[in-house]
């Protein structure tokens, strides 16, 4: 089994095996996961004792009414300061669970077990849970890293195709911020382990998000907003897609990013289909209330804008829907 060893308390490891020392885990899931994989981890759980505590799959539930539930769920069947919590799941589960395992009872140990392709690039990495609200994606949370990691491929065989290159968004994300070379591994645990990397060591820089780890951010903003404006209804990953090509026209528009980039950026995401009719009034207004603090530009694939060493650039409405018109 690889093992990615980060310096911000996690260990990540990239195999089968899963062996969390606890005495006793409740794991939160979805109810797609939960009939999919729950006999099959309580099997290599062994005699662990152990209660799964599903609820309803989608971006949807990420909610502070959900947390609120499984907090009581977790009180109500004698859950206490001795328990550990596991995330089993998407991104949308172990940025639940990892809320709840920084609250629930002043802090307790989280574990997370990602099973979509988004969660183990991505999500489940560098500490960061948090809900949803009404008017913004990831409103509220905190930093609350997962002591374990346990990422097995495998579970990618039962995910829709649809799920898998929304994952595949955040794989491209990597290479267009920092690794140029993903864009060529064509063995998924390869691809899987060399995003893991990438984001390990922009976290182990940055593990705050004071600087350059909003480098990550790339395609976020403007994806964000999109997934917002429709309500949940875009998927993840093709939001961020979308999100890239646009901050990528930005770029361009604003005479950083060569063409030659600027084209092979455009082709990689072609993929990504073209969000429902959706008001650029509405995507402003969902852009307003995003709580990062500008946009992430390219000068190169796989070179950054530094922007005073913030990563973030100030970019001027009427440049924001101009590149809005590009996508939608």
């Amino acid at each position: 089994m690889d093992c990615l060893d980060c310096n911000f308390g996690t260990k990540i490891f990239i195999g089968s095996e899963i062996d969390i020392k606890a005495k006793k885990l409740a794991i939160i899931t979805d109810s797609n996961v939960a009939k999919l994989h729950s006999a099959t981890l309580s099997q290599k759980l062994g005699t662990i004792e152990h209660t799964f505590f599903p609820f309803p799959a989608g971006e949807a539930s990420k909610t502070r009414k959900t947390k609120e539930r499984l907090e009581d769920l977790l009180l109500s069947n004698g859950f206490g300061k001795e328990c550990s919590i596991v995330g089993f799941g998407g991104g949308a589960v172990t940025d639940l669970a990892g809320f709840i395992a920084a609250t629930y009872m002043r802090g307790v140990p989280f574990y997370a077990i990602p099973t979509t392709l988004m969660g183990m690039v991505d999500a489940a990495i560098g500490g960061k849970t948090s809900v949803n609200t009404p008017a913004a994606k990831n409103a509220i949370g905190c930093f609350y890293p997962a002591r374990n990691i346990y990422i097995d491929p495998s579970y990618l065989d039962t995910l829709p195709e649809q799920e898998i290159l929304s994952g595949f968004a955040e794989v491209y994300k990597y290479a267009f911020i920092a690794e140029p070379g993903l864009l060529s591994i064509n063995n998924m645990k390869d691809l899987i382990t060399m995003s893991c990397h990438v984001k390990k060591l922009v976290v182990e820089k940055d593990m705050f998000e004071t600087g350059y780890r909003r480098i990550l951010n790339f395609g976020h903003t403007i994806g964000h907003a999109l997934e917002a404006a429709s309500g949940f209804q875009i998927p993840h990953g093709f939001a961020v897609a979308l999100g890239m090509r646009a901050e990528s026209w930005i770029s361009y528009a604003l005479g950083h990013l060569p063409k030659e980039d600027f084209d092979l950026i455009e082709k990689t995401l072609k993929r990504y289909p073209k969000p429902p009719t959706l008001s650029k009034k509405k995507i402003m207004e969902a852009l307003s209330h995003d709580k990062k603090p500008g946009f992430v530009l390219l000068k190169r694939i796989g070179a950054p804008m530094e922007f005073d060493g913030m990563f973030c650039s100030p970019v001027e409405g009427e440049l924001i829907e101009e590149a809005l018109s590009h996508i939608c």
